[in-house]
């Protein structure tokens, strides 16, 4: 598998999800590219892992938020006011641990770089350090240079 097959795109998606399949391969390869992560077929496998769990968690919301806005009705026996509460839980149950794995696939990625050596969760400490490193370098060295402007 590389990112070729993958932006072929799924052919049981539907159009909508299958545009979003393309957005979303678009933007995680652009990332890839700018942190400097080189395509493999594992790299692509868990961006598809990632890509396939995002759309279902969205498909997934989609159908909780229309099955809840359903309204029941005056006429609804108990037991079909019962069955549609418990088929509820269960789907927002399912939106709950297909969430999960979305975190576990988010995690695997960011995994997988770290091992191939490019981390791509740097955080703002680790952006910063080089420039921080630079600015001391030139305090330092504007110092030497002028001495008489040092700190007293």
């Amino acid at each position: 598998m590389d990112f070729r097959t993958l932006s072929a795109g799924a052919p049981w998606l539907p159009d909508d999800e299958r545009v979003a399949h393309q957005r979303m391969l678009a933007a995680l390869r652009r990332f890839f590219r700018r942190m400097g992560v080189q395509d493999t077929p594992l790299l692509a496998m868990h961006a598809a892992d990632l890509i396939a769990t995002a759309l279902l968690v969205a498909r997934l919301e989609r159908e909780l938020a229309g099955f809840a806005a359903g309204e029941t009705t005056n006429n609804q026996d108990t037991r079909e006011a019962d069955a549609r509460l418990r088929a509820l839980i269960a789907l927002a149950d399912a939106v709950g641990k297909a969430r999960e794995r979305m975190r576990k696939a988010m995690k695997e990625l960011e995994d997988y770089c770290t091992r191939a050596g490019t981390p791509i969760d740097a955080g703002i400490a680790d952006i910063m350090k080089p420039i921080v490193r630079k600015v001391d370098d030139v305090l330092e060295q504007s110092l030497r240079e002028n001495p008489d402007d040092g700190v007293e």
